[in-house]
């Protein structure tokens, strides 16, 4: 599970524990959240998590599939093609397929998906991106849910909302971005994602 810098799943993940891991618990507590500590840093981890007694064994979610309700890790990702996206799927590289359909999966009320383009220069014209036609708050589940999955699934970038996280700076978190002129180029109303 994901050890995060403040109570919530908006904030970036410190580290990440196994479960039946010890942390030591402190008296703050918010919203569902409780800090604790954990080699001499504080932290945050979701108070249903929690636990005096240690777990028979490790249970075979992901910390996403826990925080979000939804999402799963590994070979547990759905490999089904999307009904919703299937006119996309030719253009993909087998990895970038394997990612939509993973989200399709995951998250059901999305039905409008981008891919392949011949824009030149961009992870799009190599096959290598979608866009998950979304906006509000399910957007940043989708969004959050490819961060804390990119291992797994071999993202690289994420973009929504203005903000970007990339794994080559995966350390820094969501960062901002300059505005380039509309609700379309800021991505509002999509997740991009890029998969190596």
């Amino acid at each position: 599970m994901n050890v995060r810098t403040g109570p919530g799943t908006g904030y970036d993940a410190r580290t990440t524990i196994a479960a039946g891991a010890d942390v030591a618990i402190t008296a703050w507590a918010v919203e569902g959240w409780r800090q604790v500590v954990l080699s001499d840093r504080a932290g945050w981890i979701k108070e249903s998590f929690l636990s005096t007694e240690k777990p028979a064994a490790p249970a075979p979610t992901t910390a996403s599939r826990s925080e979000s309700g939804s999402g799963g890790g590994g070979s547990g990702f759905s490999s089904e093609p999307c009904a919703d996206a299937a006119g996309i799927e030719s253009g993909l590289t087998t990895r970038t397929r394997a990612v939509l359909r993973a989200v399709c999966a995951e998250f059901p009320k999305v039905d409008s998906y981008g891919g392949y383009r011949s824009d030149g220069g961009s992870y799009h014209s190599t096959g290598q991106a979608i866009d998950v036609m979304v906006s509000g708050e399910y957007g940043w589940q989708i969004a959050r849910w490819a961060r804390a999955n990119a291992s797994a699934l071999g993202v690289i970038e994420v973009i929504y909302s203005q903000q970007i996280w990339t794994a080559q700076r995966a350390g820094d978190g969501w960062r901002g971005m300059e505005d380039r002129g509309s609700v379309t180029a800021n991505h509002y109303d999509h997740v991009h994602i890029s998969v190596r």
